[in-house]
């Protein structure tokens, strides 16, 4: 059985699955059958959204299953199996589970924050803010840059980039920059630094540290942490 995956509501998924005789060569099923899902181990058989294309590609054995999860029937926090049912292969009537998956079960999704106030305490000295993304995930974060006075820190025309790094030798993990369109400036002062990813550099959960530079002016406008947080296991 496929193991499809964690997905996001509203998704469409795609899967292929064989039919073989006793010594393993791909055959057609004399029976086609037919491929439906249950719910949360419910009995009640469905198949919404379920378009079940045999002969992929015309290869012989090799069949396609997609399903669309727009339906209302398919729920966030559920989990669904997905069953061949009543086929006839190689003289066998074969029953059984292709495929499973869940909706937001586990379920990391984007994470998009609201503004984070980044700021300098009375020493003149950088508050640290905590930013936690999660493994496997996009991200979207909202800094607004404020000065020891709490004064917006006008940053129209600036050149940004967002550096994440290990702690323990400064090792850079990744680089996002406004010239690469990974960073925007906005806000009514020009001071709200949006920073944003997809997934790729979140595949290794950990305890990093960020520092965002206004590299125009040399200098440092926000730092803290940043925790990738680990995904959760799947089952087998």
């Amino acid at each position: 059985m496929e193991y499809l995956g964690n997905i996001e509501s509203g998704t469409t998924i795609h899967f292929q699955w064989p039919t073989v005789n006793r010594q393993g060569g791909s055959v057609a099923p004399t029976t086609t059958g037919m491929i439906v899902v249950y719910k949360d181990g419910n009995t009640a058989q469905q198949v919404f959204g379920v378009t079940d294309t045999r002969a992929f590609d015309s290869m012989t054995g090799v069949h396609e299953c997609t399903i669309v999860t727009t339906n209302g029937w398919y729920e966030t926090g559920k989990e669904y199996d997905v069953v061949l049912v009543g086929a006839v292969v190689d003289g066998q009537t074969i029953n059984a589970p292709l495929a499973h998956f869940a909706i937001q079960n586990r379920y990391a999704a984007s994470i998009y924050s609201l503004p984070t106030s980044v700021s300098v305490d009375a020493d003149g000295e950088l508050t640290d803010v905590d930013l936690i993304a999660y493994q496997h995930a996009a991200f979207e974060f909202t800094l607004t840059i404020v000065d020891s006075a709490d004064t917006a820190v006008d940053l129209d025309g600036k050149s940004l980039s967002f550096i994440v790094f290990r702690p323990e030798d400064e090792t850079r993990v990744f680089t996002l920059t406004t010239g690469d369109g990974d960073l925007t400036i906005g806000g009514d002062d020009d001071n709200e630094v949006t920073v944003s990813s997809d997934d790729d550099n979140t595949a290794t959960a950990g305890s990093y540290r960020w520092i965002l530079r206004n590299t125009t002016d040399d200098t440092l406008v926000g730092k803290g942490r940043f925790i990738i947080e680990e995904a959760p296991d799947v089952p087998s």
